[in-house]
Formats: structure tokens, sequence, C-alpha cells
């Protein structure tokens, strides 16, 4: 039986060139992949959104005061 994939939709976003540099840039710069880095901004857009709980977001190689 194949390995259950934990995401069960797929969904497809165009952004410029320069949006795609600026995310594998930064993606580099935090050792995570852009998937990775995508899925946490969706998560914490759709927490704000519905006034859930805005939990520190402590990303690799970025400290809490934005440098």
């Amino acid at each position: 039986m194949p390995t259950e994939n934990r995401y069960t939709a797929r969904v497809t976003a165009n952004v410029s060139a320069a949006q795609a540099e600026e995310l594998k840039r930064i993606a580099k710069k935090m050792s995570v992949s852009h998937s990775w880095l995508l899925r946490r901004s969706l998560e914490r857009t759709i927490e704000e959104a519905n006034g859930g709980p805005l939990l520190p977001l402590a990303l690799p190689g970025i400290r809490r005061d934005g440098t």
C-alpha cells in the first residue's frame, strides 16, 4: 500500500521572476525548502485572517529583531 501524503490538495500560483528569486534566496538563507516557506506563510495568513493564535514564528537564520 502506498504511503499516504499528509497534503490532500495541490495549489498552483504564478509569481514574478523577481518574487521566485527572492523566495529561493530566503529559503536558502533559512535552510528550508521554498515549499516549506510557502506552506508556513499560508498557515500564518489563514491564522491571522481567522483571528487565531499568532504564535511566535521562530525561523532558522532570522532573529526576532528582524536582522
